[in-house]
């Protein structure tokens, strides 16, 4: 399968795969992405990083033509990320992976979104905000009765730039799946 040998298209899935806690998703979890991405583009995403125990990343993307990536990923190796790929690899070390998912799924067939939680969103000042809330637990359903969880829980994100990034896709999501 081919992939673009654009530095562009591969600035734009490290960017989208990224997670601020990390150096940067492992390589491996970028060409799964880039897999089912295509030549596409992403119009909004998530990633999520849990760099204890095993490491886990999960990328949640909605491209240009209303799909959902959906990608889940453990590694055996804790605080695994770009730069700790790079160094086992120089030293010819094995990682373990499993693919606990990588899908592509067209969000015009998704029949709900949900949300596990709404709260009361805060500004810096810690004023409660009129026009926004906080959303947990969010979740989107197909027909078949499977359900993604999106890895949103926007009551822990306190940086700025990683709420407008949840906030940017669930609308993205609602837009394409009409929900």
């Amino acid at each position: 399968m081919k992939l673009s040998e654009s530095a562009g298209y591969w600035r734009e899935i490290g960017i989208h795969t990224h997670h601020r806690l990390s150096l940067g998703s492992p390589r491996s979890v970028q060409l799964q992405v880039a897999a089912l991405v295509g030549d596409h583009s992403i119009v909004a995403s998530w990633s999520a990083y849990t760099s204890s125990g095993p490491s886990r990343w999960a990328v949640v993307a909605v491209t240009d033509d209303g799909r959902l990536i959906h990608v889940e990923m453990e590694f055996d190796v804790a605080e695994y990320d770009r730069d700790a790929e790079a160094q086992l690899h120089r030293q010819r070390q094995q990682v373990t992976v499993v693919v606990h998912d990588a899908s592509a799924r067209r969000l015009s067939e998704a029949v709900s979104l949900s949300f596990g939680g709404v709260s009361q969103r805060f500004d810096r000042f810690d004023r409660p905000s009129r026009d926004q809330v906080d959303v947990s637990d969010v979740r989107l359903r197909f027909p078949d009765g499977s359900e993604i969880d999106l890895g949103i829980d926007q009551s822990s994100i306190h940086d700025s730039d990683d709420r407008a990034r949840s906030d940017e896709l669930i609308q993205a999501i609602r837009s394409h799946a009409g929900l």
